[in-house]
């Protein structure tokens, strides 16, 4: 956009448009600045807390409405979420909510999230990013710490949270479909694996490795498409060097 706009002198830009431009640098200035603390308590080793709010950073630029959720949580100290970090944990297969320990805690296993793209791939533009995921798992925990009971208890009251949070990450990032609530939400499939079922049909798979409870691929798959796998090397290297 500001390459179109290069001929043009700052000076003739009209006052919105100048407005508007310095509101985006000052929220993306302030993104850059979020850091864990008030509402929202890490648990984890440093380089696992610094990976994980880098995370956190890259999906508030990409969703307003993970900004928003994220703000909420970090200004609200009377209602904080506890998040777990670990790696390839023998007790996690990506994110587990845990209701019946600690309301408002979350344990995330980052080998599995690395798993995931940043961004919705070229040939797959329905599937589920690490800010998905992320968006899921931190509107359950905070769900969770308000104490807040649904028809069907405290987990499928934050687990329904959860999957509206994922649905408008999707629709910032401008995705099809969107998940389904329980009971057709999906889960662990015969062969022990997890899907995911989406109400344009698409669905994904995350298939199980020889790790107790770690994503060895995933299998996406539409209604025109037949299941493909993604490998997460490359975005794996790209990720840890914090390039995307």
């Amino acid at each position: 956009m500001l390459a179109r706009l290069a001929p043009m002198a700052w000076g003739s830009l009209t006052m919105p448009l100048r407005e508007l431009l310095r509101m985006e640098a000052e929220r993306r200035r302030a993104i850059r600045a979020f850091t864990a603390g008030g509402g929202l308590e890490l648990t984890g080793g440093p380089k696992q807390q610094e990976w994980f709010m880098n995370r956190i950073r890259e999906a508030m630029l990409r969703s307003r409405s993970f900004e928003a959720l994220m703000n909420e949580i970090r200004n609200d100290s009377a209602h904080p979420i506890k998040v777990g970090l670990s790696n390839k944990a023998p007790d996690v297969f990506v994110d587990g909510f845990y209701s019946n320990l600690t309301l408002g805690s979350q344990e995330l296993d980052l080998d599995d999230l690395n798993h995931l793209p940043t961004d919705p791939l070229p040939d797959h533009p329905n599937a589920i990013t690490r800010g998905e995921v992320l968006a899921h798992a931190m509107a359950e925990a905070r769900q969770g710490a308000l104490g807040i009971e649904g028809d069907r208890g405290e987990y499928e009251a934050a687990h329904d949270k959860a999957i509206d949070a994922q649905n408008a990450y999707r629709d910032d990032l401008g995705q099809k479909g969107h998940r389904r609530h329980h009971p057709d939400d999906g889960g662990f499939n015969a062969a022990g694996n997890f899907e995911m079922r989406y109400d344009n049909g698409y669905s994904e798979i995350w298939v199980k490795g020889d790790a107790p409870r770690s994503i060895d691929k995933v299998v996406r798959s539409s209604p025109t498409q037949t299941g493909s796998s993604y490998d997460a090397a490359d975005d794996l290297k790209k990720s840890m060097e914090g390039t995307r």
